[in-house]
């Protein structure tokens, strides 16, 4: 008896250090494991990464990614790695619904070695690349709140490490997205990575050369807390930022919406979209972009005429402007700045104070919301003291940050229909109908204009209103109403010049549109002679021809030109063309 129940012991002893052997062994492979940033600790046994609370079982759609992880110990996992190459080699197509998660934990991650001399150059005369990635539904997340702490990196541009301008990544795919991370090229900015100072690295060079973060192919990118770093052409992904941070000196490229934004521009324009919600915009050009000028001005789009939108958005001067006594003017366009460019501000300020965006250059062309408009509805909602930017409208349906509920709330709340904020139209525009020409002659010809709104689908809005019509000068036009939102335009210019003359187009809803027209006054018969011509000889040899028009008008002015000929005989047989007189 007491020998069979020292061999039962025995037994279940070996089995529980066999079992207590198998567990250690198990998480020995990762005992040790810390990541970078100690205030925010990420575990990870082989299987499952935690952090902030959630736990990620790692599997073909979710991959794990840490430089500080020992290649000898992720011998045989699948789904844990220490390089990005090699972590972007096993990433396999997500869906909306489960999305291919690359979890990244603190760091920084080169897409292109910094340390090679070599010259990229790209195939077959196209850009250089550093990674190329074929993934739908691709979410780079990082496992860390401060953005600046997860950082995917390169340092190469034109002429700079580069043959063409360097793009860090080329994805192919849809629904691309990121969270907590930074993208940045550091060719011609420092990085700075306080987490770790040994990761920091000086720029490349000062001189600011062209390169690009990103070539997606697609439309419907998102971007939360995430950062953009990068100067010349930065050229992001995102349709949609929340909460990011950008750098560019111009030419960004996309035509997106930023909401809860920073962004520092280093140039005269940005050409990175054109609506900015509750966004903090800072003017930081170098001292040689306004040496010798007593005002930087700065355009957020490359062109003229596009307008934009900006909702609770704070402009900032650098402090360096500000010591220099520099004054800044923002507009919607670069140059020049447009008489008929519309776009539509609420609750702007430049340091501080109230400002107008391109007021300076031609008035009118930025529409003031009024607090509690239908108009403002279309870009903010306010619901049980909480505001909610107005993405599903905006975007025309589409909301990344679930907002269309409680914005269909707000509108119940306010007894109209759950659908009033989420259809109102954001735009107008005024555009000549075919057949018709933007220059008019008083008396002979006119020109029809129609009005539209975007999105088109929202034209059938109650909110709209009736249209109104005016014009900048109405002594040169008769406006005539039309059927369908459209006007006919007679020009009654009885000067003796053409006259340009806006349109504008303004709904009760607020929008505005306008077109320009060239009024030029009616034909009149050719004048007559109040002097007949008169040639008298001079003693130096030459000849002079005087003569007096009746012009009908002081304000018509003598322009004839005088053509001399030399003949061989008075009657002016074979003439030859000796001179050219003209207003004199």
């Amino acid at each position: 008896m007491k020998k069979t129940l020292r061999k039962a012991f025995a037994i279940v002893l070996a089995v529980s250090l066999f079992a207590a052997m198998l567990s250690k062994a198990r998480a020995g492979d990762y005992v040790g494991y810390k990541a970078l940033d100690q205030n925010q600790p990420v575990s990870f046994d082989g299987k499952t990464v935690e952090w902030n609370g959630k736990t990620f079982g790692l599997d073909q759609n979710t991959i794990f990614l840490d430089s500080r992880l020992d290649r000898a110990q992720l011998a045989g996992n699948s789904y844990a790695f220490n390089t990005l190459k090699d972590a972007v080699a096993a990433l396999k197509n997500g869906t909306a619904d489960k999305p291919t998660l690359l979890l990244t934990a603190p760091g920084v991650y080169w897409v292109d070695n910094p340390d090679d001399p070599a010259i990229r150059g790209g195939a077959g005369g196209s850009a250089p690349v550093g990674m190329s990635i074929a993934c739908n539904h691709l979410h780079f997340y990082g496992l860390n709140t401060s953005k600046e702490n997860v950082v995917f990196a390169v340092n190469r541009g034109q002429t700079q490490g580069a043959a063409g301008n360097f793009t860090m990544f080329n994805i192919r795919g849809t629904g691309l997205k990121s969270e907590n991370v930074t993208f940045g090229n550091y060719c011609n900015v420092d990085l700075k990575f306080p987490l770790d100072p040994s990761l920091s690295r000086k720029k490349r060079a000062d001189a600011i050369a062209q390169a690009q973060l990103f070539s997606y192919n697609g439309s419907d990118g998102v971007a939360i807390n995430s950062g953009f770093v990068s100067r010349l052409n930065l050229l992001p992904f995102a349709r949609t930022y929340i909460n990011c941070h950008i750098e560019s000196s111009g030419h960004a490229g996309g035509n997106s919406v930023y909401i809860g934004c920073t962004l520092e521009f280093y140039g005269t324009n940005f050409s990175g979209g054109r609506s900015f919600f509750n966004c903090d915009i800072y003017l930081k050009p170098s001292a040689a972009g306004y040496r010798g000028r007593s005002t930087h001005r700065f355009g957020f789009t490359d062109g003229t005429g596009a307008g934009g939108v900006c909702i609770d958005t704070r402009f900032h001067r650098s402090q360096e402007m500000i010591d220099n006594n520099v004054a800044a003017e923002i507009f919607w366009d670069r140059v020049p700045q447009s008489a008929t460019t519309r776009g539509y501000q609420h609750n702007v300020t430049l340091d501080g104070k109230p400002y107008v965006i391109q007021e300076a250059a031609t008035p009118g062309a930025t529409v003031l919301i009024p607090e509690g408009s239908d108009l403002l509805k279309a870009y903010k909602v306010i619901h049980n003291g909480q505001t909610y930017y107005n993405l599903p409208n905006v975007l025309s349906g589409v909301d990344p940050f679930g907002y269309a509920k409680e914005i269909k709330a707000a509108a119940l709340a306010a007894g109209k229909d759950e659908n009033y904020y989420l259809r109102i139209p954001l735009t107008a525009a005024l555009r000549l109908a075919s057949g018709s020409s933007a220059t008019i002659r008083s008396g002979q010809t006119t020109a029809t204009l129609t009005c539209s709104v975007a999105p088109a689908a929202y034209a059938s809005s109650r909110v709209l209103g009736k249209w109104q019509f005016t014009a900048s000068d109405p002594s040169m036009v008769q406006i005539t109403p039309g059927s369908n939102n459209s006007i006919t335009v007679a020009g009654t210019n009885k000067t003796a010049a053409p006259v340009d003359v806006i349109i504008v187009a303004k709904n009760e809803l607020g929008l505005e549109a306008c077109a320009l027209l060239k009024v030029e006054p009616p034909f009149v018969e050719p004048p007559k002679f109040a002097r007949a011509p008169e040639i008298t000889s001079q003693a130096n040899g030459r000849v002079t021809l005087s003569h007096a028009l009746d012009l009908g008008s002081d304000l018509r002015r003598d322009e004839s030109s005088i053509t001399w000929y030399r003949c061989t005989d008075g009657q002016g047989s074979n003439p030859l063309k000796v001179a050219v007189s003209r207003l004199n």
